[in-house]
């Protein structure tokens, strides 16, 4: 009994909280057989694998502090240190269970949220708790400690990985690999696409009417006047796709069948960018939307709602209903933004361009329900309807669906 006590002392000393120190220079580096003592007849025993295992751990980085990365941060090398409850002061990642999920500070900035920040709010990590957790350590009450190598947190507003910065993990490494598996959209789909919009007659597909696909970003707008200031056109970039996938994700549109419809219809809305608000002929907006000011339809019930509410986002929302309700949505997860009412198409078109688009599909319309759980195929004039309230530019919707789902699969 005397002999075990010894060596769990001696096992807790070299660090199987976790936290495995740094060696001072003068230090005596004692291997496994002196903590064993050489007793050969505790091969099979739980501590020999312990100790074993402690002393294969000795060259990783320290994990004192509990210090966290995130994937979807702005910097890759920033930290933030975790909280633990019912500890005043953190000094060590064993001091951490599954349910720890609470972080002293935010992150200085997230590079995929809808704001651009980042949040505290713990109802974002996904299951309330870290993943690949230690299963054979329970801490008790439904408690298990964290594992070095591979616990991680997902987190639901920003599509970020929370992993522990510096336990030299595996994990680590398999990161990427993650994010390359959940990726659905690429750059090189994107830039590879072409749609002509020619009415279905083949025969009249030239660069003249081929759709331009590109990003036209609203730089500044007056609202009274609802006329905006763009910027100078640009191609997509990875940035651009980075913000496509974190809506995909974010409103289920996570399969290949969702992905491709989803996209096919905003080629035709806003050519991925192109069109952030509704076009217009003339020079006074207000008198050319005004046929749409007292659209019960669309919930307009003053004059100018017409043009204040016209088609805005990647799929263009039209309307002061949607416009309403949108903004309720983002309130009510954590981004309070008066304007998206107040001035309309206008803010949308710059600062919610695929964030309005995906609420749209996915809570406005339901259409991931409706359309696509039953396992069978849904054609694009049937989500172009939903969409488009009739068969709009169907031509070009069923170009980009073709083209966008033998890309997903592999085909192109």
């Amino acid at each position: 009994m005397e002999v075990v006590v010894y060596v769990l002392e001696l096992i807790a000393l070299f660090g199987l909280t976790g936290c495995a120190f740094q060696k001072e220079e003068d230090e005596v580096e004692l291997t496994f057989d002196d903590i064993i003592g050489g007793n050969e007849s505790w091969d099979e025993s739980e501590i020999y694998e312990e100790a074993r295992t402690n002393e294969d751990r000795q060259g990783e980085r320290a994990t004192c502090e509990a210090l966290v990365s995130c994937t979807s941060a702005c910097s890759e090398s920033e930290t933030v240190k975790m909280s633990a409850s019912g500890n005043e002061i953190l000094t060590d990642v064993s001091q951490l269970n599954k349910n720890d999920i609470s972080r002293e500070a935010p992150f200085s900035g997230c590079r995929l949220s809808p704001d651009k920040k980042c949040t505290l709010d713990t109802s974002y990590i996904e299951g309330g708790a870290w993943q690949d957790y230690d299963e054979n350590y329970d801490m008790g009450s439904g408690k298990n400690a964290l594992d070095c190598d591979r616990s991680y947190m997902f987190c639901q507003y920003g599509h970020g990985i929370i992993y522990l910065k510096d336990a030299g993990q595996t994990f680590k490494d398999q990161v990427e690999e993650k994010a390359e598996d959940e990726l659905l959209i690429t750059l090189d789909i994107l830039q590879g696409m072409v749609v002509y919009d020619d009415n279905g007659d083949v025969s009249k597909r030239t660069e003249v009417n081929r759709i331009k696909i590109g990003v036209k970003e609203i730089d500044t707008y007056d609202f009274k006047s609802q006329i905006p200031i763009y910027k100078p056109t640009r191609e997509l970039t990875q940035a651009d796709v980075d913000e496509i996938n974190r809506v995909l994700y974010k409103y289920e549109i996570n399969t290949q069948e969702r992905a491709a419809h989803f996209l096919a219809q905003c080629t035709a809305e806003s050519k991925l960018g192109y069109g952030p608000v509704e076009t217009y002929n003339g020079d006074d907006i207000f008198r050319h939307f005004a046929y749409r000011d007292r659209d019960a339809g669309l919930g307009n019930k003053y004059v100018d709602d017409g043009a204040i509410f016209r088609g805005a986002g990647a799929i263009h929302i039209t309307g002061r209903d949607v416009y309403t309700e949108f903004q309720k949505y983002m309130e009510e997860h954590g981004v309070s933004d008066g304007n998206i009412v107040d001035h309309g198409s206008v803010c949308v078109g710059k600062y919610y361009f695929w964030e309005s688009a995906g609420y749209y599909w996915h809570v406005y319309k339901n259409i991931n329900n409706k359309y696509f759980n039953n396992g069978k195929e849904v054609s694009v004039e049937t989500i172009t309807e939903k969409i488009n309230g009739g068969r709009g530019q169907l031509e070009v919707r069923e170009q980009a669906y073709l083209y966008l789902i033998q890309a997903l699969k592999g085909g192109n």
